[in-house]
């Protein structure tokens, strides 16, 4: 059931299409609880002021053991920001945002968070709940698939992908527009920086030029994907794991971040992606992998390998059978 009880598509037809009961249009969620609660086993929510609005009323109406994704801890994304960005907004709204996650957090029977580092922050702030770890994606390919794919030499652009309604992205872009991509432009005069993601804003739009197009919105990330020779997901403030990078290492296109970006992946600096936070020193491995065949093959096999390790089908739902376990 989707918040605002809108059929959003093409995901409402795909889960009905695989059997799944979506909720929408004219729904009372208390008297659809009250009269159907006590058939649920159990209650998967997410996001704070989602979460927060039903918690209540699904443990008034209903025995079903309530789990809560964290998708990431709002709260610490926006101190972060406020790091950053130094504007009091920002930081009462990272504190009106802990207090509703410390309440979703002392009543639900489990939490997930998609981060080990995350799980020790919610250990500290609710010391008696209990919390898992799981992937946020899994993802599963052959090795004809590796195969099929093309090869470093007719690879091009640099590649970001982000919805831009995430006020990270925003700022990853900005940044690496300013700080970084002419860096790289004066040793690859050439390049094309290509960002991908919904809802771009006009400041976006408005930094086109000859090195940097700005697509939105693709249905299609393949053909995108098959062109980049480099990923960059230049975080400067954020939390929870970043599928952004995930979806790149599957594609086997070599990533280069920040230590925002890798928290919670853990990945080995170097070997499966290269981490840095220095702008200088972020676009010198930019074109040192755009610029070294061998190293640009290393950094796409152990990338992938690192997602058959750590992202498989058979480990997302081998933690979801302990989450039902645990509750």
């Amino acid at each position: 059931m989707p918040d605002n009880l809108y059929p959003t598509q093409p995901y409402t037809e795909e889960l009905q299409q695989l059997g799944i009961e979506v909720l929408y249009g004219n729904i009372d969620f208390k008297r659809y609880v009250a009269k159907y609660g006590k058939y649920l086993h159990y209650v998967w929510l997410a996001r704070p002021d989602v979460a927060i609005k039903y918690i209540d009323i699904i443990k008034k109406h209903s025995p079903a053991k309530v789990l809560y994704y964290t998708h990431d801890l709002h709260h610490l994304r926006e101190m972060r920001r406020y790091a950053i960005e130094g504007k009091p907004g920002i930081l009462k709204e990272a504190e009106r945002l802990k207090k509703i996650e410390e309440q979703i957090f002392s009543k639900v029977d489990l939490l997930l968070t998609p981060s080990d580092y995350e799980a020790q922050i919610i250990a500290k702030m609710v010391p008696n709940s209990k919390v898992l770890v799981i992937p946020p994606f899994f993802y599963d390919f052959t090795e004809s698939d590796i195969k099929g794919r093309s090869p470093f030499e007719n690879r091009t652009d640099i590649l970001f992908l982000g919805g831009f309604g995430h006020p990270p992205n925003v700022d990853a872009v900005r940044w690496f527009v300013s700080d970084i991509f002419p860096k790289i432009r004066e040793r690859l005069p050439h390049v094309t920086f290509c960002i991908i993601g919904s809802n771009p804003p006009p400041e976006l739009y408005a930094l086109q030029d000859d090195g940097i197009v700005v697509k939105g919105y693709v249905k299609d990330l393949n053909p995108l994907f098959e062109r980049a020779r480099v990923f960059v997901a230049p975080l400067r403030y954020g939390a929870g794991i970043k599928v952004k990078i995930l979806i790149s290492m599957v594609h086997g296109v070599p990533v280069v971040t920040t230590s925002i970006g890798n928290e919670g992946l853990n990945l080995k600096d170097g070997q499966e992606a290269f981490i840095v936070d220095d702008p200088c020193a972020f676009a010198e491995r930019v074109v040192e992998v755009y610029t070294n065949k061998n190293l640009w093959y290393q950094l796409s096999q152990k990338s992938q390998q690192y997602i058959k390790r750590n992202f498989s089908k058979e480990r997302a739902l081998e933690i979801v059978k302990q989450a039902m376990v645990l509750c």
